[in-house]
């Protein structure tokens, strides 16, 4: 094999691998290569679990398999310790977590002999397994299609940026990985320059990469954060860009690449430095932006018209021009056109249907919105034309966390209780000019891909037709006809059929659901649900309790237990679709929905409940690209404190009459005046970076290794095991308990041990009255303790990870400095604190408490208040 050992060696990199390590070698022995011609390179980084023992277990059965054993110093360092040791005429790398197809190697090596001289790379197909599905395969495989050599040049966008690749062992001039700290993109710096010499790749269609995302401690879910990586990779561009007076496309597609998926995930801009230093980071990738041509960007196969526009606008060394004639409106690029319709379209979120008005929510969508005045919109209702009021859509923050665009959002009620018929189509003008509109249907309407024309709610027929909505009061004779008439589509699907035959039984009476979240025992559909349910008024209410079956009982008594019922199960699915209003605690669909999203489409035109969002806490955390009648299915939010009313309506575009100013229901049993007892409560917030996407049911799982090396963690351990602390608390004879977040608890309550018995994890539902002291980082679970008017301390332990916008969010609506108590951001700061607090004999500082005593609503009776107005309403409308 011309001076070499082997066809092939296999680099296999090993860090505490033990639960995906003996599939990925076993992958290896099923290799159709002759193992002769294979040499297995097992790297062990340090492991401290039993993958190194697992290792040398192949090591003695199979010659070809040969162990080295280091200290650990990372991914790019054990490649390159690798690199090194291999005797093979062609290196190829496999994670421990992943796997080959039997063919791969043979398939891969036999292609690179018959093209040695073009190439000096081999890449195939990498498929991503995650919970035993594969996932969407990445955009290069719209251009790799077949075996064969392709031109990097022509096609820019294959951007190999994985390591699912062959190269060339050329020994002492081997290149290696950049092994910089906190680098992270070593793979695709390491393609990079191997490919920057011939500027071709070879493609093995006949080979697979099985790529495993199962394992949540991988780099890409641990790492690839702005906190982490964003000095590194934006010098790695400069030194790439600086390198040419014009920059290659493959170059140009492998930024822009980098810019699209980190800004939609949150993880592009350091929001953690401060102003000055964030402006100058800022200014540094839109130096790179200006490198890449508007060609690269619109043909970029990954991102629609909004963010490549979007990105168009950020670039300094062009000009972009909204033109509006009378046909058509477009955006010129240097005098070409690059987007060009003749209408606008209109993004249908919601019709809800209450006696006799209908409501409809969406939002008019253009990428010409962001570079004009507001236009001015109307409804022509049987032509009659009405201004439209709209507000910012919170789909403005297009596919990302940042507002991108200007999308302008409504809620247009319908009255029929005048006129029987009512036909309705939205316009806009500018500069004169009349513009049409298109419909759009999202998931979340029954017209969604043209499955119904047609459908019946109550007594009325609402139609789509083209640009039109038409709204028909008729007989329940008819209404019940064509109702029919749209469940016999379903016949040949037994369960879609079956559920919209048992919601007939429930489609004449008056359904009210009430919801929380399998997250907590009870919370405010609980306590409303025990208020409403006491009520003779012609309503059957149910409460869907999503957790323990066996709890029902004993939190319902036998007396209402017929009106409970499980989450998800047959009856939840057909009182979903009867029910008039959902009043919940937790808004997310999958909270509420007994379907999956897609299922749920095929009932979309039974479902017309109106939903009154009782919030599980204030709502302060700042989520503008969210929490709007846009982004969630909301009609009406109640709202406890003067904050709120402002808020709902600035930050989330919640019309004022759509707020209720009643109080939560659980601020109704929060005893003000229960005396404390020696205890300190430090409840923390969850952090979504520390466990996985929600997966069926919104479940999510931890990760204890991910968790422990994280500063939320250490930090949080820092000040518990503090000795100043724990010597104070004996000596004050109090206590701490640690309050961990509902969706933390279970997960991590096994990973959390404390030395001294002043401190615990609490268990139980806590009774807040019972601390003389609330610590937290940004939970809402504060505003319930701020209304006790007692002292409250805020600790953010990854101060920098929340301001980096790590978190779901990095902002509040309610800033710290204008909250119920100091800030601190170190262990020994927060302890210092804490004890400056209970030398005050745990009374808080004269601004905080005048904070908390100004900042709630007068609450009387917020079940009570918030039932009456419900009734009225219904009989009213």
């Amino acid at each position: 094999m011309e001076g070499f050992e082997y066809k092939v060696s296999v680099i296999v990199p090993v860090y505490n691998a033990e639960e995906y390590l003996r599939d990925c070698l076993d992958s290896l022995l099923m290799q159709t290569i002759d193992q002769k011609e294979m040499e297995v390179l097992l790297i062990n980084d340090g492991s401290t679990d039993g993958s190194l023992e697992i290792c040398r277990e192949y090591e003695e059965i199979y010659d070809n398999f040969k162990v080295f054993s280091k200290e650990n110093e990372g991914l790019p360092v054990t490649r390159n310790f690798g690199i090194k040791k291999a005797k093979g005429k062609y290196i190829i790398y496999l994670d421990s977590d992943d796997k080959f197809t039997p063919p791969t190697l043979k398939n891969v090596c036999n292609f690179f002999d018959e093209h040695y001289e073009e190439i000096d790379e081999v890449t195939f197909p990498i498929i991503r397994y995650k919970n035993g599905s594969t996932l969407p395969m990445h955009y290069r495989y719209k251009y790799l299609t077949k075996t064969g050599i392709y031109d990097l040049n022509k096609y820019p966008f294959i951007t190999q940026a994985n390591i699912n690749i062959c190269v060339k062992n050329m020994k002492d001039k081997n290149i290696f990985f950049n092994t910089t700290p906190e680098f992270r993109h070593e793979d695709l710096a390491y393609n990079n320059e191997i490919l920057s010499n011939k500027m071709k790749i070879g493609f093995v269609k006949e080979a697979e990469y099985q790529y495993n995302r199962d394992n949540e401690s991988s780099i890409i879910a641990n790492y690839m954060y702005a906190y982490y990586i964003f000095e590194t990779t934006t010098k790695y561009y400069e030194d790439v860009f600086a390198n040419y007076d014009h920059v290659p496309q493959y170059f140009q597609a492998h930024f822009f690449n980098d810019l699209v998926w980190k800004f939609a995930e949150s993880r592009l801009w350091p929001y953690h430095y401060e102003s000055d230093k964030l402006s100058i980071a800022k200014t540094r990738i839109y130096r790179l932006l200006d490198k890449v041509d508007v060609n690269t960007i619109m043909a970029y196969p990954s991102a629609d018209n909004y963010q490549k526009i979007y990105w168009l606008r950020q670039k300094e060394n062009i000009t972009l021009l909204p033109l509006f004639c009378k046909n058509y409106m477009s955006i010129l690029v240097n005098g070409k056109d690059i987007y060009s319709r003749k209408d606008v379209e209109i993004i249908l979120k919601r019709i809800v249907v209450t006696e006799n008005r209908i409501k409809i929510v969406g939002f008019y969508k253009s990428p010409l919105f962001s570079m004009i005045e507001k236009p001015y919109f109307y409804v022509l209702e049987n032509n009659k034309p009405i201004e439209l009021e709209v507000t910012l859509a919170s789909s403005s923050y297009h596919k990302a966390k940042d507002k991108t665009d200007t999308f302008w959002g409504f809620e247009y009620t319908v009255d029929l209780n005048s006129v029987k018929e009512k036909n309705i189509c939205f316009k806009l003008k500018i500069d004169n000019i009349i513009f049409n509109t298109v419909f759009y249907n999202t998931i979340t309407v029954p017209f969604y891909k043209a499955r119904l024309r047609s459908y019946a709610v109550k007594n009325f027929i609402i139609s789509q037709n083209n640009d039109e909505l038409i709204f028909k009061k008729t007989s329940i004779n008819k209404a019940n006809e064509l109702r029919w008439n749209i469940h016999k589509k379903y016949l040949s699907n037994t369960n879609i059929y079956k559920v919209r035959i048992g919601s007939e039984k429930y489609v004449d009476k008056k359904i009210w659901l009430y919801y929380d979240n399998y997250t907590v025992t009870y919370d405010n559909g609980y306590l409303q649900f025990l208020h409403d349910i006491k009520k003779d008024d012609g309503v059957d209410r149910y409460y869907i309790l999503d957790g323990d079956q066996k709890k029902a009982e004993q939190l319902f008594g036998r007396e209402y237990i017929n009106h409970i019922i499980p989450y998800g199960s047959f009856k939840h699915k057909v009182l979903y679709l009867c029910a008039d209003k959902i009043l919940t605690s937790f808004i997310e669909n999958f909270s509420l929905s007994p379907f999956e999203q897609e299922e749920e489409s095929f009932y979309r035109d039974l479902i017309h409940a109106e939903r009154i969002y009782l919030q599980h806490g204030v709502l302060h955390a700042h989520l503008p690209w969210f929490y709007t009648p846009i982004g969630v299915e909301v009609d009406k939010v109640v709202v406890s404190s003067y904050f709120e009313i402002k808020n709902f309506q600035k930050n989330y575009s919640f019309h004022k009459e759509n707020i209720l100013p009643f109080g939560m229901p659980r601020y109704s049993i929060i005893d003000k005046e229960k005396r404390p007892k020696n205890k300190i409560v430090f409840a923390p917030s969850w952090r979504s970076y520390l466990i996985g996407e929600p997966g069926n049911g919104g479940k999510r799982e931890g990760n204890a290794e991910k968790l422990i090396k994280s500063n939320y963690y250490t930090n949080i351990m820092k000040f518990l095991d503090n000795n100043k602390l724990i010597k104070y608390l004996d000596k004050k004879d109090l206590f701490i308990e640690l309050k961990l977040h509902p969706n933390f608890f279970d997960m991590y309550k096994g990973t959390i041990n404390f030395d001294s018995d002043r401190i615990s994890l609490s268990e139980n539902k806590i009774d807040l009255t019972e601390y003389k002291i609330f610590i937290t980082d940004f939970s809402s679970f504060v505003f319930d303790y701020a209304y006790l008017n007692r002292p409250i301390l805020y600790f953010v332990p990854d101060y920098l990870e929340f301001k980096s916008g790590m978190n779901r969010y990095r902002e509040l609506d309610l800033p710290f400095e204008e909250a119920f108590g100091p800030l601190t951001v170190e262990s020994e700061q927060a302890v210092d604190e804490l004890i400056k607090i209970c030398e005050r004999n745990f009374i808080p500082e004269p601004i905080y408490r005048k904070r908390m005593q100004e900042f709630y609503l007068p609450v009387k009776d917020p079940c009570g208040q918030l039932y009456e107005y419900l009734r009225k309403e219904s009989v009213n409308i």
